[in-house]
């Protein structure tokens, strides 16, 4: 093999080069079981390597080489080394074991919070202390002599120092963190002249008994907060470049937070600055909700993985079956015997499919009756041995070729439920979720061309998928990111898409000189049949 990539490559056979690189070469093999000491000690490893959700990074990891191996795909050390570097710690981050799961990759620095004073900017609103309109900065004591705020800043207007009015407009412990502030927003001052009122003390105010206390009140709320990638405000993900760390609420509860920068308000208390690498690299993903979705990712997406297995054009046409409500699962099941001696259960998405008795009779009889009419077509229906692709033998040869030995269909039959199958046929993880789609900040509706909602299995596409819209002629706008984390989630949507005789397209790649779809995979009811034939156009 590697003689024949040296000829392909135009290179001239080596055996030397060829024996050194066999050599340098490895296997490595895991026989991995779910809880076993292999898999522990696997996730001890990540965690002692400052990966946060160890056990998640474990299971990305094994999906991850699953879906290599499947693809025949080879892959770059260092690409792959950059994928899951999003997934760690830096050192000045670390926290606490019970935030550690949650929170990713946001470099909060030291959490020695300021807590001595306000720096506030605000807007005269008359000609009291500074001409009415004119910006002024307040650096103030926070405490009074016996540990009260001295500052007021759940009543309008702000009065500081008791005199006033005024707007305020941003709020900082420090000097250096209004400076910040103003300096992304410069707007607010832009063409007046700045008025300054400075703390005139030489007293280090953050050593005083006050600021210590409250000090240890702000660490604690931070390690309180079960959400650290969450608004504070809006309660949507966060995925900004710098974010505002701040401190609302009353002085004796605070609750310490990030928030969005659009849904800064004049009255938090901006405590620091937190910086995210990963929304530094891709802002494109906005509000995108990473720790969400890295959680849903292990074992998800399945059946657009088994698509990819078999896919045999560019474009897959995928049924959506609503699981309609039912009452408690039956105790039998349907299993098909093969001709070679197996035998195979029949399951429903992850998990197998309970009947009732009467149910599992029926269904008995459908599929002999089924089967019976394959056999005398020539075309027998069949299990493939790996994959347990099951259809007529014809199609799987279309789908499979040679890849898997094809196992023919004899009978199916009515059989008990067994707890011990539930274990051997059970997959973790979701069918169709996670998935992302695009919704308009302005409308709040999904984002859809040609009557197709835009989704998306991998957010890291998702600035080769704005491009290749753009360059098709699609207005996408301004949009934020929704994730689908369940199939429940998804099962909701499919019918709200339905009863807007909307369609979904996965992944989707758009000829831009057709405007025509060229890649992905169009996912509809399965009551519209007809409707799957088409192709999603603009």
């Amino acid at each position: 093999m590697l003689n024949e990539l040296r000829v392909a490559a135009k290179r001239d056979v080596d055996p030397e080069a060829i024996d050194r690189v066999i050599r340098k070469s490895g296997v490595v093999v895991l026989d991995v079981e779910a809880e076993e000491t292999l898999e522990q000690s696997s996730i001890l490893l990540l965690q002692s390597a400052n990966y946060v959700s160890p056990r998640a990074v474990w299971g990305k990891a094994v999906a991850d080489c699953i879906t290599f191996a499947k693809g025949r795909r080879t892959l770059a050390v260092c690409e792959f080394a950059r994928n899951y570097q999003m997934f760690r710690v830096t050192a000045a981050a670390e926290i606490s074991e019970a935030v550690a799961t949650e929170l990713l990759r946001v470099e909060l620095g030291s959490r020695d919070f300021p807590c001595a004073k306000e720096v506030v900017l605000a807007m005269a609103l008359d000609d009291t202390l500074a001409p009415k309109g004119q910006p002024v900065v307040f650096e103030m004591r926070r405490f009074d002599s016996e540990g009260r705020e001295l500052a007021d800043f759940s009543k309008a207007p702000f009065l500081p120092n008791g005199a006033g009015p005024f707007d305020p407009v941003l709020r900082a412990a420090t000097v250096a963190g209004l400076t910040r502030l103003i300096g992304e927003r410069p707007e607010l001052i832009e063409g007046n002249e700045v008025g300054v009122v400075e703390l005139d003390t030489d007293e280090d105010l953050e050593a005083g008994p006050f600021a210590l206390a409250h000090r240890q009140r702000l660490h604690n709320a931070f390690l309180q907060n079960d959400r650290p990638l969450r608004c504070l405000h809006c309660g949507q993900a966060i995925w900004e470049a710098v974010i505002q760390v701040v401190e609302i609420g009353d002085l004796s509860d605070p609750v310490v937070g990030l928030v969005h920068n659009k849904c800064l308000k004049p009255r938090d208390r901006v405590i620091g600055g937190a910086n995210m690498p990963s929304a530094q690299a891709h802002p494109e993903l906005v509000n995108f909700n990473a720790n969400a979705w890295f959680e849903a990712s292990n074992g998800g997406q399945r059946t657009f993985m088994n698509a990819q297995t078999i896919r045999t054009q560019p474009v897959v046409n995928l049924a959506w079956n609503n699981l309609a409500m039912r009452g408690p699962a039956g105790q039998f099941l349907v299993e098909i015997k093969t001709t070679d001696g197996g035998s195979e259960i029949v399951t429903l998405r992850n998990g197998l499919h309970r009947f009732t008795r009467n149910e599992a009779e029926q269904a008995v009889n459908e599929f002999n009756a089924a089967f019976e009419r394959q056999r005398q077509s020539g075309d027998p229906m069949c299990y493939t041995d790996i994959s347990k692709g099951f259809a007529p033998r014809s199609l799987l040869i279309q789908q499979f070729g040679a890849r898997e030995k094809r196992r023919e269909v004899a009978a199916a039959s009515v059989r008990p439920y067994d707890r011990q199958l539930e274990d051997l046929h059970t997959r973790p993880g979701q069918w169709y979720a996670p998935l992302l789609y695009l919704r308009n900040k302005a409308t709040e509706q999904p984002v859809a061309v040609g009557g197709g909602v835009l989704m998306l299995t991998d957010p890291m596409t998702l600035k080769e998928h704005l491009a290749n819209w753009e360059e098709t002629g699609f207005e996408i706008g301004d949009y934020e990111l929704v994730a689908i984390l369940s199939d429940a989630e998804f099962d909701n949507f499919m019918l709200w898409a339905d009863a807007e005789e909307l369609i979904v397209v996965v992944d989707a790649l758009f000829d831009p000189s057709t405007q025509e779809i060229a890649s992905g995979a169009i996912v509809m009811a399965m009551h519209r049949p007809s409707a799957l034939k088409k192709q999603a156009k603009s």
